[in-house]
């Protein structure tokens, strides 16, 4: 299982925008051996495999619509389930939760970079005044 949490934010970013639940997947039966086709209409494969995921995990609550029951013709049925989801309690918190640590870590992080390059620098200014008084003391300089 491949968990983009990235991906999973944006989602529930976009589902947060809806009023009401949103079209995640559509069904039909395509043959007379009851052979079931699914789309998902609004969502790219990469976002449909993280929402059945996040459906798994309890980020989102889905409910479904059934239509009529296959029928045994050669063409394929119309339209018979469709699912739709929408953020659950839980998603609804991940999301704030992701919301709070991003924007409470951009700031530690530009620190942290400040003081990475800060002390590098401090290390290379000590290490070569210890090498530089090192050096004086074994020529007799500055006795």
């Amino acid at each position: 299982m491949n968990y983009d949490k990235k991906a999973w934010i944006s989602i529930l970013q976009r589902l947060e925008l809806e009023d009401f639940p949103e079209l995640f997947r559509e069904s039909r039966f395509n043959s007379q051996h009851g052979f079931e086709d699914e789309f998902t209409p609004n969502w790219t494969d990469h976002e449909a495999y993280q929402i059945d995921l996040m459906l798994g995990e309890g980020l989102l609550a889905q409910s479904e619509t059934k239509g009529d029951e296959p029928w045994l013709g050669e063409q394929p049925d119309p339209i018979v389930k469709q699912t739709f989801v929408r953020p659950s309690l839980a998603g609804h918190n991940f999301l704030i939760e992701q919301t709070l640590k991003a924007k409470l870590l951009r700031p530690l992080r530009k620190i942290g970079s400040g003081l990475a390059m800060t002390s590098g620098q401090i290390l290379v200014s000590v290490v070569t005044a210890l090498l530089t008084t090192l050096a004086a003391q074994w020529m007799g300089i500055g006795q």
